[in-house]
């Protein structure tokens, strides 16, 4: 994915202004096949995760023998999981980059310092990236180059998830997590197919001058209806340590099957025995693959790691979360920087590593930067949504 036309466009996309509703009343079943299977500075210490070896007894482990965080539900009920999605229940972990001391191929960049952080309050997922067949079954026509009813929709931009997302929301009468009623243009469409300007906000190149091509699907300002995203009872994307603790799974080590080689390099494509049976990387594919082919974490959630990075509600500005937050940790239900940038051109925070990077930087710990206008092949989304306590009935007079 291309970076060097960012800063161009921050300056272009001034010029822009308004994004249209969208939403479908289509029905999106599951046509999924089968399973098979740095600005570093000055920081409060990180205080460590109650443990077991606190009292004298062994670090927990899985049933597969991985490291796990304690205050953690390591095993989800049997019925977790249906109709394509799973039940996340709350939970302490610690997020970034737990095995920084010697995480093979750590880069240092986009690589966020472990804080403790406790999600409060369970939460719908689904249980693989959107498809394209649910994609178009809400109306929205696909703009994917690698075509398949069940391949991840790729291809589109962060706003053109939230509006997926709206769509799911009125499509089960919820109220809606996102305003886009100042959006220009429409889902799915305005950008040529046949150039490299299609990454990156859709910027063609003339004259050594970036020019934005019109009819992105694009809005200024702020579009989040509630500001503590966990209290929208509609369909919406995760926030980044909702996404974290769902890939993660409670699991500590680099990837929810282990810890990787450390003879891994950072742009290397190799086949790697831990990451090979889950996830879909640059040592093991060179395409898009169907959802579901790989085996899922103990969550009961396909390709958490690989295949299609995810786009997550989260702001990548290169500061650690405690940082965003502007607090030190332990933190609670955090949502990370908020603030929206002055000329509208923000970056989000795409996780999970795809079938295009490097193999070890497949793991969840390590969060891609990518501007909110960009679309690539190979970033996708998984909807979740929180699971409100009934409201209490209302007294009468």
């Amino acid at each position: 994915m291309k970076q060097h036309t960012i800063i161009a466009m921050g300056v272009l996309l001034l010029a822009l202004s308004g994004c249209a509703n969208q939403s479908s009343q289509a029905d999106d079943g599951d046509t999924s096949p089968d399973s098979v299977g740095s600005d570093s500075g000055p920081r409060e210490p990180v205080p460590p995760l109650p443990s077991d070896s606190d009292s004298g007894s062994k670090q927990k482990v899985d049933a597969n023998g991985i490291p796990v965080f304690d205050d953690c539900p390591v095993v989800q009920a049997k019925d977790a999981c249906a109709d394509g999605w799973c039940r996340i229940e709350p939970g302490t972990f610690l997020y970034g980059t737990p095995e920084e001391a010697g995480v093979p191929c750590s880069t240092g960049y986009n690589e966020w310092p472990p804080v403790q952080v406790t999600l409060t309050r369970p939460f719908l997922m689904q249980q693989y990236e959107v498809t394209q067949a649910q994609w178009e079954a809400m109306g929205f026509p696909n703009p994917a180059r690698d075509v398949h009813p069940d391949k991840p929709i790729t291809w589109i931009n962060w706003f053109e998830a939230l509006a997926y997302c709206n769509a799911l929301s009125e499509k089960e009468g919820l109220d809606t997590c996102y305003d886009l009623s100042g959006c220009q243009g429409e889902v799915g469409t305005g950008c040529p197919t046949g150039s490299w300007f299609y990454d990156n906000g859709c910027v063609e190149k003339h004259d050594n001058h970036d020019e934005f091509v019109p009819g992105l699907y694009f809005a200024f300002g702020e579009v989040h209806k509630y500001p503590r995203r966990y209290d929208c009872p509609g369909y919406r994307l995760p926030t980044g340590s909702e996404w974290q603790y769902a890939a993660r799974a409670c699991t500590s080590a680099a990837t929810y099957n282990g810890d990787i080689s450390p003879e891994l390099r950072i742009g290397g494509c190799e086949q790697e025995p831990v990451l090979d049976p889950i996830a879909w990387h640059c040592g093991n594919a060179d395409a898009l693959q169907v959802v579901k082919t790989r085996k899922p974490n103990l969550w009961h959630l396909y390709d958490m790691l690989g295949n299609a990075m995810e786009w997550t509600d989260q702001q990548n500005v290169g500061l650690w979360l405690e940082y965003d937050e502007g607090t030190s940790g332990p933190l609670t239900d955090p949502i990370g920087h908020s603030e929206t940038a002055p000329d509208g051109v923000f970056f989000k925070a795409p996780a999970g590593g795809s079938f295009l990077m490097g193999t070890c930087l497949n793991r969840p710990a390590y969060l891609f930067q990518d501007i909110a206008l960009g679309r690539s092949s190979s970033v996708g989304f998984r909807p979740v949504r929180t699971i409100l306590p009934p409201a209490s009935p209302k007294k009468g007079k």
